[in-house]
């Protein structure tokens, strides 16, 4: 494909440059008087306006052409600053697990500060960025150990079924557990709980709400955790429990 695409950008590259020549060269041979075929001065002015657009319509699709064949490694390369612009660094890992929210604080967990918001619309897969980013791993982390949410069906992310991601910068020895989503005509009411994993045998028990929520940025994981609403959240505003208005995360911060 890309070399059809080159031949195609030499061929209109060559007709604007010099349209006579290229006639010359491809079309005089099939004349039996060339020098008296040759096209005028209208018709070689129509040609070289032709081959100048064709050269144009070339180049805007060859780079959407090139672009669409860059794996998705490429382009999550591609929007690195965008991503530390939106989200801070490091680069924030995607929670990837279908969250179901609740709507009162759960006990025993702790809440961790919701740092910036931003809208999507996984059904159309918007911003599509979000879709690049690593998901984020705990290791050692296993089934019934208190994981957020299940994991997304085979083939699909969290990200599809959701309509709002939530930043946190986490405790590394615990990982997220519950969130909250109170929705309304004019705001969503959001939370973000964190807990140690729950571990077994019973004497070895950690205290699940044993978190820090005051971890330096170097020292803290930043995760983004996927939320489904009932809706696109549209106008609505995001604020946390206490109604204070959660910042939306902008290349412009």
């Amino acid at each position: 494909m890309i070399v059809i695409l080159l031949g195609l950008v030499v061929l209109t590259v060559w007709g604007a440059v010099a349209p006579r020549g290229q006639w010359r060269v491809l079309a005089a041979w099939t004349r039996r008087n060339p020098y008296a075929s040759e096209p005028g001065p209208v018709s070689v002015g129509v040609h070289r306006a032709f081959a100048i657009a064709a050269t144009i319509a070339l180049g805007y699709g060859g780079f959407g052409m090139l672009d669409l064949h860059r794996s998705p490694v490429q382009q999550a390369g591609a929007t690195t600053s965008l991503v530390t612009r939106l989200w801070g660094s490091p680069d924030p890992h995607i929670v990837n697990r279908v969250v179901p929210p609740i709507l009162a604080p759960p006990n025993g967990l702790v809440q961790q500060p919701v740092l910036r918001y931003q809208a999507m619309d996984g059904a159309h897969r918007t911003p599509s960025y979000l879709f690049a980013l690593k998901p984020w791993t705990r290791t050692g982390t296993v089934a019934g150990e208190g994981y957020i949410g299940v994991d997304p069906p085979v083939g699909l992310t969290a990200l599809d079924t959701s309509s709002l991601v939530l930043q946190v910068r986490g405790d590394p020895n615990c990982l997220p557990r519950a969130v909250v989503a109170v929705e309304t005509e004019k705001s969503v009411a959001v939370a973000v709980y964190y807990g140690r994993p729950d571990t077994a045998p019973r004497e070895t028990y950690v205290n699940v709400a044993n978190c820090s929520t005051t971890l330096s940025q170097a020292e803290s994981v930043s995760v983004l955790i996927p939320v489904p609403l009932r809706s696109l959240l549209g106008t609505r505003t995001v604020v946390g429990l206490d109604s204070k208005p959660i910042p939306e995360a902008t290349a412009g911060r």
